[in-house]
């Protein structure tokens, strides 16, 4: 680990520690971002554990292995940033990142294709003919907006985290390219971080083999080599494939993820924690314009009105922190719901009562919020 980063980094050895490891709510994290991609639950976690075990028959140094490690949990760590505006362009914004982050964005024929088979799918025909056409105008424009700024958002997270500066500046190169086609730099080849790299195409060996298997995920990596891949990690990859993809040898994900932490182990120190949840409940409030700030308030709200009743501390504390958390499940409902003009259907009501579901899920194995 670099030197600037030991010190941004949360001390494991502080004598205030929280009991929560750094490595746990990222994990947590993860699970969330999950939701607010549409994917399956433990995506990221599966991508993390690929990832680290292509880092490791690439050889990279301890240091790339760590943030290869943190990156694999949160690349998408700004995916709720534009989130509004991704559904007024392609509608319900969790069904169109199920395709979209599986379509190779830097080929027009493959996007094209992808939009055409999803957008507006199940609607009528003028419909989905007013769909395409909006997409068709709006997407190209708000591309580099869009992607700018989540890398932007992602970054001021991850200061708030405490996560580091080398992590920092992976997180500003998620979305480039190896042929130098991506954004928001058209970065090409090398010039784009070695950890981006190997997680870029960790995270689609990952999707690609649950969807395809091993062999198809393979098929994906080699098509795209040279193209949005860097080709020699791709080669690596494929002669390796017997241990890259190995089964983590776990009953639990995410036991293995813990486990498989590079590097020293960090803690959140307790007068850290309290602004390290402030910036996980930003994330959440990203979803929504109307939301800003939302889950900082409820907790100011709620910490003042248990001061007001005498509450010990202790408690004053944990109901800030508690609203400060309350709504991450919230990114789990798309925005065509939270941000709908008019009244709710039955079935929209439904989907948004999965909401507080969703955030104890994600926060079910931090035992040190426990209370």
């Amino acid at each position: 680990m670099a030197p600037d980063d030991k010190e941004s980094r949360m001390d494991t050895h502080q004598t205030d520690n929280s009991g929560l490891r750094l490595a746990e709510l990222i994990a947590s994290l993860s699970l969330a971002i999950d939701l607010g991609l549409g994917q399956l639950m433990e995506n990221f976690l599966r991508t993390c554990l690929l990832a680290v075990r292509l880092g490791k028959v690439l050889g990279v140094s301890e240091q790339d292995l760590v943030d290869i490690y943190y990156l694999g949990l949160i690349q998408h760590l700004g995916c709720t940033a534009y989130a509004d505006e991704t559904a007024a362009i392609f509608g319900d914004e969790l069904e169109a990142y199920t395709w979209l982050i599986t379509t190779d964005q830097g080929r027009p024929t493959e996007m094209l294709g992808a939009m055409f088979q999803h957008i507006g799918k199940g609607e009528s025909p003028l419909r989905r003919a007013q769909r395409i056409t909006h997409a068709l105008l709006t997407a190209p424009k708000k591309t580099e907006e869009v992607f700018r700024g989540r890398c932007e958002v992602a970054q001021c997270l991850a200061d708030r985290m405490g996560l580091g500066t080398r992590l920092r500046d992976t997180l500003g190169q998620v979305y480039e390219r190896w042929d130098g086609k991506g954004l928001p730099h058209q970065l090409k080849g090398e010039a784009i971080l070695l950890p981006v790299r190997v997680v870029r195409i960790a995270q689609d060996a990952e999707i690609f083999s649950r969807l395809q298997g091993k062999d198809g995920a393979l098929s994906v990596l080699q098509k795209r080599a040279g193209g949005m891949y860097d080709p020699t990690i791709v080669d690596c990859c494929c002669r390796q494939a017997d241990q890259v993809f190995q089964d983590a040898g776990e009953s639990s994900v995410w036991e293995a993820v813990l486990a498989a932490e590079p590097g020293s182990r960090s803690c959140i120190s307790e007068a850290s924690l309290d602004e390290v949840l402030r910036a996980v409940a930003d994330f959440a409030d990203l979803k929504s314009p109307y939301t800003l700030g939302h889950s900082s308030g409820v907790a100011d709200l709620a910490a003042e009105a248990a001061q007001r009743c005498g509450l010990p501390e202790i408690d004053v504390r944990t109901i800030r922190r508690a609203g400060l958390l309350h709504d991450l499940g919230r990114i789990g409902v798309p925005n065509t719901i939270w941000d709908k003009p008019g009244p709710l259907s039955e079935t929209e009501w439904e989907r948004v009562r999965l909401h507080p579901y969703y955030t104890e899920r994600v926060l079910a194995r931090l035992k040190a919020l426990g209370r």
